[in-house]
Parts: C-alpha cells; sequence; structure tokens
C-alpha cells in the first residue's frame, strides 16, 4: 500500500476519524481529539501498524487511571514524546500489504469500550444514580449488613466485567 502517509490516513478515516496532526519526525499520525487530551494515534514498522490512543495535556491524567484496562486489551505503552503516553496495539499488515482494518477496528472497539464509555459526564451520572440507589436503601429501613452485601456484590460485578472495582 502506498506511502505511509497514505496507509496511515488511510486507516484513521477508515474507522471514521480525522486526521489532525503528524509527529515533527512523521513518522505517526494523530486523529482530532475526541476528549480533551485523548486521541487515536497510528503508525506502521517492520510489517506491522500501530493503533492506539494518545494522552497529552488534560489527557495525562486519564491515562494513569486506563493504565491497566489498556495493557490487559493488549495494548502496550510507548513514549514517542515525553509529555505524551501512548498506548497501541501491533496489527500485522494483511499478506498482500494492506491494513488489516477488521483488526484495527476491533482494537478501536476495545479502546472505545475503555475510553470512550468513561466519559467525565456520564460517570457523574452514573454516581448520582447509585447515590440515589443507596439513599432509597437507606430510606427503606434496610440493615448497615443489607447495604455492605450490596457494596460487595457490585464490586464483585465491576471487577467481573473488567473494571478496576470499586
Amino acid at each position: 500500500m502506498g506511502s505511509f502517509n497514505e496507509r496511515t490516513h488511510k486507516i484513521l478515516s477508515d474507522i471514521g476519524e480525522k486526521a489532525a496532526t503528524k509527529a515533527a519526525s512523521g513518522r505517526y499520525l494523530r486523529s482530532l481529539e475526541f476528549r480533551p487530551g485523548i486521541r487515536y494515534w497510528a503508525t506502521s514498522a517492520r510489517q506491522k501498524d500501530l493503533f492506539g490512543v494518545q494522552f497529552f495535556g488534560e489527557g495525562l491524567d486519564d491515562a494513569e487511571r486506563y493504565r491497566r484496562a489498556l495493557a490487559n486489551r493488549g495494548f502496550a505503552s510507548r513514549t514517542p514524546q515525553p509529555s505524551q503516553l501512548t498506548y497501541c496495539r501491533e496489527i500485522d499488515f494483511l499478506a498482500d500489504g494492506r491494513p488489516d482494518m477488521d483488526a484495527i477496528r476491533a482494537a478501536k472497539v476495545d479502546l472505545d469500550g475503555i475510553v470512550r464509555s468513561d466519559d467525565p459526564v456520564e460517570r457523574q451520572q452514573r454516581i448520582a444514580e447509585f447515590q440515589r440507589l443507596i439513599d432509597e436503601g437507606l430510606r427503606s429501613g434496610i440493615s448497615a449488613d443489607t447495604m455492605r452485601d450490596l457494596l460487595t456484590e457490585a464490586r464483585r460485578r465491576a471487577g467481573a466485567a473488567g473494571g478496576d472495582g470499586l
């Protein structure tokens, strides 16, 4: 497949993202931010495409929170620049040299499940909903032991769903 530039633009375009900037070295391409300080990242080297997510500026605080989940899903840490944290998955080229867009789309689904599903506004809404449940339980007169059991079950389910628990 054509040049590096064509390849990385095709990858971002095929997953529905717009290219925004490339590194000064020209070796990787970044999408527009989808949350403050968080964007997709793509490059290729040695018959592999590397696709992932990059945290910078405001997003650096989020990177630590997602680190374990990203590693558990096969995204390795890279540091192309000290002021940016990047996590990516290596994806082999297809036999004919084209990008493996099915694997890249699957990587994007994994990333979205980790990063996009944890939007700060949505997180605050979920916390408020959980708090309403707790308040309702307290008003109904259930015991402290029952509330502890509910919280234990919530922690178990959060861990089983791939979260870090509560």
